[in-house]
């Protein structure tokens, strides 16, 4: 790292609330963001199967954009999506939730874990 820099810890984690709250006391600073992983698969489990095709091709597209602007319309596709099917009440709710705190540091960062 060169003199002058900042670095933060990035976590990528699963839904765990208990996790979210322990790094939040341990690393306050640290940026936390949701598996994409584990997100499509808590959409997907919200979902007729039906409908599950749409919610895999928009997370393909996030996970495929490159660049912050890319990255923020893809997102907003994705929760314009879920906000138009009730049964993803509270995900959409939460999906927004975490897009605006990733919005605050410095562009939404997006990843996925095995």
């Amino acid at each position: 790292m060169q003199a002058g820099t900042v670095s933060k810890l990035l976590l990528v984690r699963d839904g765990s609330e208990a996790i979210a709250k322990a790094v939040r006391h341990f690393w306050p600073d640290a940026v936390q963001q949701e598996c994409l992983v584990h997100v499509e698969r808590g959409l997907c489990g919200k979902l007729s199967w039906k409908h599950q095709s749409e919610v895999v091709k928009r997370m393909n597209r996030l996970r495929r954009v490159q660049g912050a602007e890319a990255g923020e319309e893809a997102f907003e596709e994705l929760l314009e999506y879920v906000r138009g099917h009730k049964e993803l009440g509270q995900l959409a709710t939460a999906l927004g939730r975490a897009g605006s705190a990733a919005s605050s540091q410095r562009g939404r960062t997006f990843g996925a874990c095995k």
